[in-house]
């Protein structure tokens, strides 16, 4: 089965704890439900051993727990090249590895919002397995119905019973779910179309210069002798682009001011023009002032870590135009459907009730950077969310004086 080009709802499970092994059931795509011969030619179910990417070994638990129950396997712009899915090498039946084929983790994405919506009952509405949803009510089915405190839904209509875009899919527990994909894709050349999301569309080339910027970051970051991936180059830089002050927080005080010198040599004009203070020192060695400074008005603070062996100089590199990135993402940054928003919101929820509760400030540097991470390649998004929230929740923790992180402690959950 030939699954390139397709955007997948699929099942998600972890189905061995201990070795923290995760596995995903294709459930149905733009053209319809997999049958059960499209899925016993995965045998074993039909499911996909989900092997980490590269890019994401130290996140791949916390991100693939985070999903829940359905997730999103995106092949739409795979090419059979690139082997996202393929045969399992460890693959040994009754020996501890019945799965066949293996997808790789950067495929596996969170569902966006109104891709596709589970149909369901009043009674059986609080498990729903879709953010959005449909209500069936006799014949008549309605919606989409959006969670509490959503900031946009999309406008209500009614379905008729016979719609063809209605899916009855059996999940492996062997209860079926009714699901209804809004629309097939067309002019596609038999790919999936990607999801439409409900933010302003930026340009075309917004990643390619996102992508770009985070490649400069890197290899003078990494040249400079600090350990860091392309990711978290990308992730630091979605930090750069969203706020006028960010602070560098390196092994020792030397390092934070290396780091931060190394970074201001790779922003392209005068401070002024970029709109961008680059700080430099770690949290629980801030001073009275700057600390007070910083509790009236927190700024995100970036943990670098010093790799091992000897620094070398980089000459020349790409420099990195802030204003001009800015103007080109504005549109998504102004969005209000903001991607991993019940996983935000659960944070927020986990401080609040202990007690604490994370200012305005920093509550928008998380949403926004979740959107603006969206229009990252999908490979660089991973660990994103943790990023966030180690950058922008945990330091405003710290300068308050507790010794104890509650979103640090969110996270290993």
């Amino acid at each position: 089965m030939d699954l390139t080009g397709q955007m997948i709802l699929a099942y998600l499970e972890e189905d061995d704890v201990r070795r923290v092994l995760f596995r995903a059931r294709p459930l149905l795509s733009a053209r319809g439900a997999f049958t059960q011969e499209d899925l016993d030619e995965l045998e074993l179910d039909g499911f996909l051993r989900v092997a980490p990417d590269r890019q994401e070994q130290h996140s791949f638990k916390e991100r693939m727990r985070s999903l829940g129950t359905l997730c999103l396997i995106n092949l739409s712009q795979a090419q059979p090249a690139m082997g996202k899915v393929r045969p399992n090498k460890n693959y040994a039946p009754g020996r501890g590895e019945d799965n066949r084929f293996i997808v790789y983790s950067d495929a596996i994405q969170e569902l966006p919002p109104g891709m596709v919506y589970e149909v369901v009952s009043e009674e059986h509405r609080a498990g729903a397995l879709t953010q959005q949803h449909y209500l069936r009510a006799g014949g008549r089915i309605s919606g989409p119905y959006c969670p509490d405190g959503s900031l946009a839904c999309p406008a209500p209509q009614v379905l008729m019973p016979d719609c063809e875009r209605l899916f009855l899919v059996e999940l492996p527990d062997g209860s079926s779910r009714m699901f209804y994909w809004p629309q097939a894709s067309q002019g596609t050349g038999g790919k999936d179309a990607a999801p439409p999301l409900a933010i302003a569309a930026p340009p075309e080339d917004a990643p390619a210069l996102l992508l770009q910027a985070a490649r400069s970051i890197h290899d003078a970051l990494a040249a400079a002798g600090f350990a860091l991936e392309l990711r978290q180059a990308a992730h630091l830089l979605v930090l750069l682009m969203l706020c006028d002050c960010v602070q560098l927080e390196g092994d020792t005080p030397a390092d934070s001011a290396f780091a931060a010198r190394v970074l201001g040599d790779q922003i392209k004009g005068d401070k002024e023009k970029s709109a961008l203070r680059l700080k430099h020192g770690q949290v629980r060695a801030m001073g009275e002032r700057r600390r007070k400074r910083y509790l009236a008005a927190p700024w995100p603070v970036i943990r670098l870590e010093s790799g091992e062996g000897l620094p070398f100089a980089r000459a020349g590199g790409q420099k990195i135009d802030l204003p001009a990135l800015r103007e080109a993402c504005k549109g998504v940054m102004s969005g209000e459907n903001i991607p991993r928003r019940a996983r935000l919101d659960a944070l927020l929820e986990y401080c609040r009730d202990y007690g604490r509760t994370l200012p305005l400030a920093v509550r928008f540097y998380l949403a926004r950077g979740l959107l603006l991470g969206s229009l990252l390649p999908a490979e660089l998004q991973a660990g994103l969310f943790n990023f966030l929230v180690l950058s922008c929740a945990r330091p405003y923790e710290q300068a308050q004086g507790f010794d104890k992180s509650l979103s640090e402690e969110f996270l290993s959950l």
